[in-house]
């Protein structure tokens, strides 16, 4: 072989491994380049999830300022079903550039306790009282009635609260009451010469609120208290008649007179309410009452047998308030009820909620929270509740 072929040859090997070095060199140029370029953004080293089914935002990578993140592998996954700690590794792609975030998955949602059957419940003794049911599931062990521990306390002599306590496994706690009440007794809420724009409203707002039905014994009144009477009626509440007129010069002047005077009011209600006829009445005064002597003698032994041929129930009361009397404040009213609330029997209350009685209205939701707690069920009186009755005094 010449010496020129062997110096051609020469030359392009030292051709060849000078591109390769150039070629290496500008590889490793351009990867330490866009190594030392790229940047790994994850917004936390560990996150905090406080709810089951939560997000985190996975991890971001840049090279001068452009958006890489499609070089990413992930290694690891959380699953945000499950309460646990979990650990996530990212690495970009043609680089040394890594990160590593521990995510804490947390269940933070308490268990749900449902009862089956009322949460209030009246029973006659309270051993009579036989457990109902109820059921607890949670969001990440489901089913776990089996964990429920019920504890039963007694909170009056009448009154009694079961606890109904479970825990996940998480810890997480729930809670829930359900109110024994032993039957003491039947309370009847009434209002006399009602209705009144002021004072009426009120008390009806206080009873839905409560959730109790009451009776209203109305006396006459102009259109301007039609939509009260009409709102009495819808929410359930019992209508009685008091009379259209509570002048006792006018009204007892003869038996006639007093049922021609409930008649007029039976009437007015009935067209009122679009119909509904009440036969529930209250004599203005009360049965008792003697000052009907001053116009006619024995009108009362009368009436209450007349009540009946028109097909009346007469309703006294007896539990005073003294709301119409001596009983100024909220406080004596509520003192006056409670004091004459008897277990065992038909407690009917007489109260007022004819204009400037704001102290009945005052007192009437304590009043209602005694007689709950105590163990007495407040209904309406309807002509089926056997009535409670004063002794004719004329």
């Amino acid at each position: 072989m010449s010496m020129k072929s062997k110096r051609s040859r020469r030359r392009r090997r030292e051709t060849i491994i000078f591109t390769i070095l150039i070629l290496v060199t500008l590889v490793i140029l351009g990867y330490f380049f866009f190594d030392t370029n790229v940047v790994i953004h994850a917004q936390d080293e560990e996150i905090q999830v406080t709810n089951i089914d939560d997000e985190y935002e996975e991890a971001k990578a840049t090279w001068l300022g452009i958006d890489i993140s499609n070089l990413i592998e992930k290694d690891g996954e959380v699953d945000f079903q499950k309460p646990g700690k979990y650990v996530v590794k990212y690495h970009v792609k043609f680089s040394t550039k890594s990160c590593e975030k521990t995510v804490v998955v947390k269940d933070a949602m308490p268990p749900e306790i449902t009862l089956v059957g009322k949460s209030d419940v009246v029973v006659q003794n309270i051993s009579e009282y036989e457990e109902l049911g109820y059921e607890a599931k949670d969001n990440v062990d489901g089913d776990i009635t089996g964990r429920v521990k019920a504890n039963m306390k007694q909170v009056t002599d009448n009154y009694y609260e079961i606890e109904y306590y479970v825990e996940d496994s998480s810890g997480n706690k729930s809670t829930c009451i359900r109110k024994v009440m032993v039957n003491a007794g039947t309370v009847f809420l009434t209002f006399d010469d009602g209705p009144s724009e002021e004072i009426t409203p009120e008390i009806l707002d206080i009873l839905k609120e409560k959730n109790v039905k009451a009776t209203f014994f109305l006396v006459g009144y102009g259109e301007n208290k039609e939509e009260i009477v009409k709102r009495i009626y819808d929410e359930g509440h019992s209508i009685g008649l008091h009379g259209f007129s509570h002048d006792y010069s006018v009204i007892y002047q003869s038996v006639d007179a007093l049922m021609n005077n409930f008649m007029t009011l039976q009437e007015m209600v009935k067209t009122t309410t679009g119909g509904y006829e009440s036969n529930l009445i209250r004599f203005p005064g009360g049965t008792s009452n003697t000052v009907s002597r001053n116009y006619c003698v024995g009108i009362m032994s009368q009436a209450t047998v007349k009540a009946g041929e028109y097909g009346y129930v007469y309703f006294d009361w007896n539990v005073d308030s003294n709301d119409a009397g001596g009983a100024k404040t909220a406080d004596e009213i509520y003192q006056n009820v409670i004091s004459g609330i008897q277990p065992g029997r038909n407690n009917v209350v007489l109260m007022h909620d004819s204009s400037g009685h704001t102290a009945t209205k005052d007192a009437l939701e304590k009043i209602i929270d005694y007689c709950i707690l105590n163990g007495y069920q407040i209904k309406s009186i309807t002509e089926d509740t056997v009535p409670v009755t004063h002794n004719p005094n004329n």
